[in-house]
């Protein structure tokens, strides 16, 4: 299910997100989603019901998607509605956890990282390797460019997002 998100929904989210997804799986299992849940402050018969419709494909884990539906409904819960699936587009306000900020102002302040600096030697071994792929108009087939992005072992998770960019 597509979660329609606000801008300050989307920030908070992924927020929510890298604190709970350290592994760069792309998933959470079950325990560590209750365990996040929990601190929610909502009951475990709601957030057994609220589960149940993320985890629409009844696998046991959720993905960014599935995981960002519980949040939504977890606000509308928050809220007092009764979670259902109807309630995805509609625009609750910002769940809440204890000890977690879901501020949007104190989350856009935190963990700001500088920009990588990229250094002359490394525009020099890309390039090269840019040019080993005999671009045409600046442009390289797409298998040659799949396989200089595998070779990076970055996450398949983090290609697919590169590739979609």
């Amino acid at each position: 299910v597509e979660v329609p998100l606000s801008i300050e929904e989307k920030q908070v989210y992924e927020h929510l997100w890298a604190a709970i997804e350290k592994s760069s799986s792309g998933f959470v299992t079950s325990d560590n989603a209750v365990r996040f849940f929990e601190k929610t402050g909502l009951s475990n018969r709601i957030l057994g019901y609220i589960w149940i419709i993320a985890d629409a494909d009844n696998k046991g884990v959720l993905d960014q998607q599935s995981f960002f539906v519980a949040l939504k409904l977890i606000a509308h819960a928050q809220d007092g509605k009764t979670p259902s699936l109807a309630l995805i587009g509609e625009g609750p306000s910002l769940p809440h956890f204890k000890g977690i900020s879901t501020d949007p102002f104190k989350i856009s302040t935190q963990n700001i990282e500088p920009e990588p600096v990229l250094t002359r030697e490394n525009r020099a071994k890309y390039k090269g390797m840019f040019d080993a792929c005999e671009p045409v108009d600046g442009l390289i087939d797409g298998e040659k460019g799949r396989k200089i992005f595998l070779k990076s072992r970055l996450p398949i998770e983090k290609l697919t997002q590169i590739w979609h960019v």
